[in-house]
This record gives structure tokens, sequence and C-alpha cells, in this order.
């Protein structure tokens, strides 16, 4: 299998450089905002909520930028994460994904942060991100800045193994690029059609707007057998955003609503028949939000920042027919710069959650509607001595959370830059998952084992019950890194990270209860518990290396090691919350090439390899999945001022291939080889 796969990449690398060689005689243009130095020199907001220079940010920090967004090739926000290093992600079926940075793999990795323009998008149900509900159309992003690793003391709970924040453009931007009007459209493979109409333009002197309306239509994925999955999915979504300024202030208000169509398969245990039971599992999914910001500066020293925001999600999955998030947040935020050497930021918010779940099957909450109310205050002091060369970050983060009491979320950030190319930092914080109504209220039956001498000749019928005294699983992170730009042309940037987990989920068996319907069975059910701990450690790389004026090349490697053990007070018979104790080192690495073939042509690829994995299998055994290796290749072709087409190919290397599991009963789906082609017309 290696042998054909390096075959197929040297019949693909090889023809691919020979044409950069046989085109690479002419002057060609320079990459713009792929250059080493605008980089390295990057804004970043979500590290402390304030603008930073990438480069001297004191944690481990990653920025994906419009132009890496373009040229990818890649066609969702998740599949675009596996840009970043130290994120894995894997698609499970067609319409779930799995992301997750420094942990555990799964369908819901619950201590990753997800946020667009700060608008937190973490389901407190199930503690987990659906990355097919409402992400903003890609045309449509400015950056995705990544933090790996806590960013609790700013953003809090379930900032756990990192934060990803999604920022959207603004619409100055639309309307003064001088390109008033965005039409995309394609079609493919594995993405059927896809399009989307982007408007900008202004309203008066200090206001500008954008309106967009877009959807797509995606393939199904398919079974080992390579027969379709009946998981395929549609969507549609529009939206607006406006920008404006008055004297010394700013603000903006936007608004999204999304609408998708979910094909998927439900796997239910049945007494009767004793087995597990497929069928269609079709649901729609609906969101919506309303988020706007007001920042106002008094002077050079001080700013007050205010940002709320309304969202509301109905994302249903088998089992359950309706579950149903609202949330009103508002969060404050103030900076004040004192003298030479403190910066001080002080903030607080609320937030007032509703949640609703309805199921036409034998799941139940308890209760299975909620509202309440979770309350933050933080402050953070961020110190420069010798002349902005050390940098000391300190600050702590205060939550009464619902679920979790009143916890305190602590950070500390050393930076030392002994020139203006050269950082070294370290770092220590301590941060929280916090309980969900799954972890507190569930009962949902995942499984069925057939009667048996071991089972006293009575099936017996699992079931997954939450518990209202689940406390909140706990981080404790110590972290160092070194960033470099060597030269205009290359740049370095390592970080390694020792995690200790401690009152991880676990499930403790409760007793079995006869149960007579439909037929005589046993009921055992696996409570939730804090009946684990857990050490994590690692170590990340990653280099960009400007070859030549109109190529460039970018190469990362992630290594992650995770072990589990249950607490000895923890009941006998109790299981960890993954697919075993000890899990498998995880290593990935990819390599991407950009590549100006002239003024009118691109040739870009992204090679990636992912390691064995073993992800949460709630449905029985352990599971491994084997490592893969994905190719992808754009060509875009600049037809004329402001008409681009481009034509991009996934998954080159092998037919179909396998990333993931999913958690919730469901079956399992194969990722496919893809082809297809876009246009992209500004004017």
């Amino acid at each position: 299998m290696r042998k054909r796969t390096g075959r197929v990449i040297l019949r693909i690398v090889v023809p691919l450089t020979a044409t950069y060689l046989c085109f690479g005689q002419t002057t060609l243009p320079d990459f713009g905002d792929l250059t080493l130095d605008q980089l390295a020199n990057v804004k970043i907001t979500s590290f402390t909520k304030k603008d930073q220079v990438l480069s001297q940010v004191a944690g481990a920090a990653y920025v994906i930028t419009q132009e890496q967004i373009r040229r990818s090739g890649l066609t969702s926000v998740p599949e675009l994460l596996r840009l970043v290093p130290g994120i894995h992600v894997a698609q499970l079926n067609g319409d779930q994904w799995s992301v997750s940075a420094r942990g555990t793999v799964g369908a819901y990795s619950n201590k990753l942060l997800v946020l667009i323009d700060g608008r937190s998008i973490y389901s407190p149900v199930f503690s987990g991100v659906y990355w097919d509900l409402g992400m903003p159309l890609l045309d449509n992003i400015e950056r995705i800045e990544v933090i790996l690793g806590p960013g609790a003391t700013i953003w809090g709970a379930n900032a756990v193994s990192g934060v990803i924040d999604i920022i959207t453009r603004s619409s100055q931007d639309t309307h003064g690029d001088k390109h008033g009007m965005t039409v995309t459209s394609g079609a493919g493979s594995s993405e059927r059609a896809f399009g989307s109409v982007s408007v900008g333009g202004t309203i008066g002197a200090s206001t500008t707007f954008r309106g967009y309306y877009g959807g797509s239509d995606s393939e199904p994925l398919s079974l080992a057998s390579g027969a379709s999955a009946d998981d395929g999915r549609s969507s549609m979504q529009t939206g607006f955003r406006l920008d404006g300024e008055h004297q010394n202030s700013s603000w903006m208000l936007e608004g999204d609503l999304f609408r998708g169509v979910d094909n998927n398969t439900g796997i239910n245990p049945d007494v009767a028949t004793q087995s597990q039971i497929n069928g269609p599992a079709n649901f729609n999914t609906l969101a919506g939000n309303v988020n706007g910001e007001w920042r106002h500066t008094f002077s050079q020293n001080r700013e007050l920042k205010i940002q709320s925001y309304y969202d509301y999600a109905n994302r249903p999955i088998p089992q359950i027919s309706e579950l149903v998030t609202r949330t009103w947040d508002t969060e404050l935020q103030y900076n004040l710069k004192a003298g030479s050497v403190h910066n001080f930021s002080v903030g607080g918010g609320e937030r007032l959650i509703f949640e609703k779940v309805s199921s036409g099957g034998e799941v139940t909450f308890n209760p299975s509607q909620l509202t309440y109310v979770n309350l933050n205050a933080f402050a953070q002091d961020e110190m420069h001595f010798a002349h902005d060369k050390l940098l000391l970050t300190a600050g702590a983060k205060l939550e009464d959370n619902h679920f979790g009491g009143l916890a305190v979320e602590p950070s500390v950030n050393l930076m030392w830059l002994p020139t203006k190319r050269h950082s070294v930092w370290i770092s220590a914080a301590r941060s929280l998952r916090t309980p969900s109504l799954f972890d507190e209220a569930v009962d949902s039956p995942f499984t069925i084992i057939p009667a048996s001498a071991a089972t006293g000749g009575l099936p017996v019928l699992d079931h997954t019950g939450g518990s209202p005294g689940f406390s909140a699983e706990v981080l404790k992170d110590v972290q160092a890194g070194y960033r470099s730009q060597l030269s205009k042309t290359f740049t370095l940037d390592l970080a390694v990270f020792y995690d200790r987990y401690s009152s991880l989920r676990t499930f403790a068996p409760g007793s079995p209860v006869f149960a007579s319907e439909p037929l005589p069975h046993l009921d055992v059910t696996g409570y939730v518990a804090n009946g684990a701990s857990a050490v994590g450690k690692g170590a990340e790389g990653s280099l960009a290396w400007q070859v030549l004026p109109s190529w460039k090349l970018e190469a990362s490697y992630t290594y992650n090691l995770i072990n589990q053990w249950l607490n000895p007070a923890d009941p006998r018979g109790s299981v960890l919350d993954t697919s075993g104790g000890k899990e498998p080192p995880r290593s990935e690495w990819r390599l991407q090439s950009y590549i100006n073939l002239s003024k009118t042509w691109e040739l870009d690829s992204f090679l990636y390899w992912t390691g064995v994995a073993s992800p949460v299998n709630l449905l029985g055994p352990d599971i491994f999945i084997p490592a893969y290796t994905r190719l992808d290749v754009r060509l875009g072709y600049k037809v004329g001022p402001g008409w681009q087409l481009s034509l991009a190919g996934q998954n080159l290397l092998e037919p179909r291939h396998l990333e993931g599991i999913p958690e919730l009963l469901t079956d399992y789906s194969y990722v496919k080889r893809g082809i297809y082609l876009k246009s992209t017309w500004r004017f």
C-alpha cells in the first residue's frame, strides 16, 4: 500500500514540478498577502481580546488568512482547520465533523471553544460544536485565529485545549476593494452544487453594508462496500453586516439565518429482536443570530468595548426530534494603559441560556427544558519590562456557572524578545470544561447485548444516564515555545506542552433493573461520573519558506500522547469516556505548496498525513482509525479583471478512506475522492 501511494504521489508531484520549471522562466508576481513579512506582523485579537502582532503572542497561535482560504481548494471551515498544526480534523459523515486540539478525538470534542466574531457556537446541551450549522461563507471570512492551549482567562469555561475564532470581513472591505458584488458558483462530484451572491455598498458618509445569500448541495459519503451512506445534505443561508464610525467610536451589527436538510442513519437498540436496527434519520436544522459590537476610544490609552448577541439553534440528531438552544450574551471590556509598564484589561458579562430537548423515541432528558444564567468577570495585566523585551501577562477569570458553580481560571505568560525576529515564551494556566445538560439529565439507551449464559439468559439494554452531581473537568497546563523569523524568506514556530487533567468524565455502572416489556430483559445504566484522570503531552512545529518570489512552502508536524486512567475510588466496572486508557501516540504532518505559474495561472497543492487515531466510541469495543494520506491539488486561472476559475481535486490518492466514527448511534461513513470547478466573479 505504501509503495502504491508513493508511486501515485510521484506521478502527480513530478509533473507539477516540471510544469512549474517550464513556466518559471518568466518574471512572476509576488504573493501579496502570503509574504512572510506580512504574516509575521498580522494582527491577532483572540489571545487577549486586544490587537497584538502574531510574532509577539506569548502562546501557541496560528492564523489562516483569506489568501490561504482561497488557495487551499478546501470547501468548508472544518476542512480549513487541517492547515493548523495541533488540530485534528476528521469527517464522520455527511453532516458531522470531529475537530479537536491536543486531546481525544470524537464527534463532540468538548474542550475546544469555537467562536464567530466573538459569538460562541459551543453547544451547552452536548458540550461540543455542530460544524455543519451556521458557518460563514468562506469568501466572507477575513481570517481564522487559532489559540492552542487554555484560553479561559479571556474566553471562560470550555476554552480548555484551544480557541478558534472565525473573524468575518468588515463590510468596508467588501465595498472598499472596488468590488461591490461577488458571485461564486461551482459544481463537482462531492459538492454537487454550491454558490453565493454578496453585495456591498455605503449608506451615507460613514456606514458600509454587506448582504449575502448562499447555498450548497453535498453528495452522500460511502459505506465500506462503496455503496451510498445516504447522508447527503443541503443548506441555504443569508445574512447582512453593517459597519460604521463616528468620531472616536466604531460599531458593527451583523445577522445570519441558516437552514439545512440532513440525511443520516440512526442505529436503534431493539429489545424484541436483540439487535441494533438501522433506519433513516432525516431532519431539518435551523439557526439564526444577531451580533453587535461597539468600541469607543477615550484616548490613546483608554478604550471601552461592548458586545452583545442573540443566538438561536435547533439542531436535531437521530432519536431527538428537536434540540433548541437560545442564548443572550452581553460582554463588556475596558482597556487601560498605565505608563510604560502596565496594560490593564478588565471586564465581565452575563449569558442567559434557554434549552429544550424533544424526543420522539426512548431518549429522554429530565428536565427536558431549562433556563439559567451564567455570570463572569475577569482582569488581566500585560506588563512591559526592559524596553519591551520582556513581557509578563497575568490574569484570572471568575465564573458563576449554573452547572459548575463558582470557579477561578487563572493564567500567566512570560515572553522574552532578545531581538525583533526572535521570541521565547512560557505559560501556565488552569481551565474548566463545565457540565452540560447531557451530563446531568440524559437517559439514553445506546446498545443491546443479546441473551447468553453470561447475562443470565436475559438480553441487556445498556443506557447512558446523567448525574446531577457531575462537576467540572479540570485542566492544568504548562507550555513553552520559540518563534523566529530567521530571514525574510524563512520562519519557524515551535511549541511543547504538558497537560494534567482531573475529574474527567467516566460512566459508572448502576444496578441491573428487571423489565418485562417488550420481553423480559435487564436495564443497566452507566451514570456520568468524575472518575478519571489523564496526562497529555506533545509538540507542534511549523515552518514557512519563500523559496522564490513566486513559490512558497509551508510544513508542520504534530505529536500528541494521551494517557488516561480510572481513579481508584471509582466504582468497579466504570469505563472511560474514550476507546481506551493509553491511546496510541497521534502524529500528523502537512506540506502545502503555493506556486504562481504566471500572471494568470496558480498551482497549489496540499499533502496531509495523519496517523492511527482512537476516537471516542460509546457503542462497543475499541476502534482504531487507520492512518491515511490525503493529497489535494488546485489549479487557478485568472480569466480577466475580477473573474477567476479554479479546478480542485481532493483525496486524490485513494477512492475512499475512514476518518472517524460518530458517537451517537449512527453508522460509519467513508470520505470519497472528489473534484469540483469553481467560478468567482467580482465586479
